[in-house]
């Protein structure tokens, strides 16, 4: 019998992101202008490129705020739409296998279930949408960086392709539920 064994591999990125290379070229410019003089002006130099130097740090950790925000609001949101379609399911398998008589019940039912249904289509394109503007948005900051561009592109790309395979999956899901409700009310 095989051996599993799990391998994991390093995703780090192999440079460092923009504004640390920034935030370092200014250090070394702060070290190198303390070893020259100690006069008010270069004084007054130092600070300044003190200040600028944290200025690029709060950039690039409001911009890391910003966008894991925005994908915590993602995630929650695609959890409540992903919990009503099954409630809105599991309430029809109920009532299908109550096998209610009245139909009028069960045709309200399966009305709620596709109202849902069109809903979470609606969040999806919204999910899309919302990807494509982040993935503009971020296509401006690391413009400067040819490997960091192709870093940021491939990792788009991979995000998007599991977006997509795990909608695929919850689509086939309710297609097939959607298949044995039919049969059910054929029957």
């Amino acid at each position: 019998m095989k051996a599993k064994s799990h391998a994991r591999s390093n995703s780090l990125p192999s440079e460092s992101h923009p504004v640390v290379a920034d935030l370092e070229d200014k250090l070394r410019l702060l070290r190198a202008l303390e070893a020259t003089s100690s006069s008010l002006s270069s004084l007054c130099k130092n600070l300044a490129a003190l200040e600028e130097m944290y200025e690029l740090h709060d950039k690039f950790v409001d911009d890391m705020l910003d966008g894991s925000l925005k994908l915590l609001d993602t995630c929650s949101s695609s959890k409540d739409a992903l919990s009503q379609i099954k409630g809105c399911v599991r309430d029809l398998e109920s009532s299908l296998r109550r096998k209610i008589r009245c139909k009028s019940s069960l045709v309200n039912e399966i009305r709620d279930y596709f109202i849902s249904r069109k809903q979470v289509n609606k969040f999806v394109c919204n999910c899309f949408g919302n990807m494509k503007r982040m993935q503009k948005s971020n296509a401006t900051l690391v413009e400067s960086d040819d490997d960091l561009a192709a870093m940021a592109s491939m990792l788009n790309e991979v995000e998007a392709v599991k977006l997509e395979e795990g909608l695929e999956c919850g689509f086939r899901c309710l297609i097939k539920t959607r298949m044995s409700l039919l049969n059910l009310l054929n029957h």
